[in-house]
């Protein structure tokens, strides 16, 4: 599933992302804003929002191998994003990384201290998925 956006219509989040392509244009940036969860509470897909060079937002339905491969490629700049209700404005979060171990592959954000760019604390749209 892909929405493409212009900057315009999602406002604050499209102008978060600008300055910030503004400061680290050198990668292609991607930012993680929820997931979607399995009936056992694993992490299987992402939402990922992506500025593309139009300056339109392109939001995407990623699976985990997918947001995977996109944290793997090192073109590529992953941070989470979210909405900070004490300060009424969208926050750029932690840069994450793909952690591997023996037998698995999984996404990670920096471990930082703060709860709220955790992936696990992120907004669930586990709804919006149809059974």
């Amino acid at each position: 599933m892909i929405l493409r956006f212009k900057n315009k219509s999602l406002n604050f989040i499209g102008q978060v992302i600008y300055s910030y392509r503004l400061k680290f244009s050198i990668m292609k940036n991607y930012f993680i804003t929820g997931i979607i969860k399995s009936s056992t509470g694993d992490i299987t897909d992402y939402i990922i929002y992506e500025e593309l060079p139009s300056g339109e937002i392109q939001v995407m339905k990623q699976t985990k191998s997918q947001a995977i491969a996109l944290a793997s490629d090192t073109n590529n700049n992953l941070k989470t994003i979210y909405w900070s209700y004490t300060s009424s404005k969208w926050i750029i979060g932690s840069k994450v990384t793909v952690v591997r171990t023996s037998s698995n592959e999984f996404l990670r954000t920096h471990a930082d201290g703060k709860i709220s760019d955790n992936l696990a604390h992120l907004p669930d749209f586990t709804f919006l998925i149809k059974v």
